[in-house]
């Protein structure tokens, strides 16, 4: 099964290609929502066209769609933002960015992983990866064995914002595109971190584990916190 997922600050969501599974803790007690979108696949079918998927198949141009997708979701809404307050506010005439206040921009990305943190949020997220980690190694689907799971996973956001990050780093002090407007280097730098984040070959993605890592470190010391079995009884309801 294809499928992903995500943290909320007081449950997890699950979704497939079908459907969409959110399971929250009100009250003390779990409350399951779940949506279903045969619908809307059974109308694409009809139809004979499905734009997702055409676009699915082309390389780079996927990753482009994903961008204009997901632009408006958390952690790649930040960056969007800085990065489009940075073209705001450069100077065209020596390509220089200028009256940029880093330090602010740097004690917001501090104080928002310390919000991810210090709250249930962060214990959400871990529950998420502990019950996909259980599910990924074909264990049976209990509190038990997703005690036992990492709460760091290969397919978390952090690890493709860890590939964008990095590699937009990269472009700036290459000589061939150092120059190019930064805008377009953030295009550039989510495209090909998509493909990168797509790759299945094992040798690949032994070279590209320090980057892995980096983001890994960043999961496990910002985006998630030990949690209570109380947080994988909610991320395995929906699951």
């Amino acid at each position: 099964m294809s499928y992903g997922g995500s943290a909320r600050i007081n449950g997890v969501t699950f979704q497939s290609d079908d459907v969409v599974v959110t399971a929250r803790r009100v009250k003390g007690k779990i409350k399951v929502d779940d949506s279903g979108i045969f619908d809307e696949y059974e109308y694409v079918e009809n139809e004979g066209f499905d734009i997702d998927y055409t676009i699915s198949k082309i390389p780079f141009l996927r990753g482009l769609w994903a961008l204009l997708r997901t632009i408006f979701r958390t952690v790649i809404l930040f960056i969007t933002l800085t990065v489009a307050y940075l073209l705001i506010f450069r100077d065209d005439v020596n390509n220089e960015v200028i009256n940029i206040p880093y330090q602010l921009i740097i004690s917001i990305l501090i104080f928002g992983a310390l919000l991810i943190r210090f709250t249930p949020l962060s214990k959400y997220h871990a529950a998420e990866h502990m019950v996909a980690n259980c599910y990924d190694n074909n264990e049976k689907l209990n509190v038990k064995n997703a005690l036992k799971q990492s709460r760091v996973h290969e397919n978390c956001g952090t690890n493709f914002v860890s590939f964008i990050v990095i590699i937009f780093v990269l472009l700036i002090f290459i000589p061939v595109t150092k120059e190019i407007n930064y805008f377009i280097l953030y295009i550039m730098s989510w495209t090909i971190a998509y493909e990168l984040i797509q790759l299945e070959n094992e040798l690949l993605k032994k070279l590209l584990k320090p980057v892995y890592l980096f983001g890994y470190f960043l999961q496990y010391t910002l985006f998630t916190s030990k949690l209570d079995k109380k947080h994988i009884e909610v991320s395995l309801a929906a699951l």
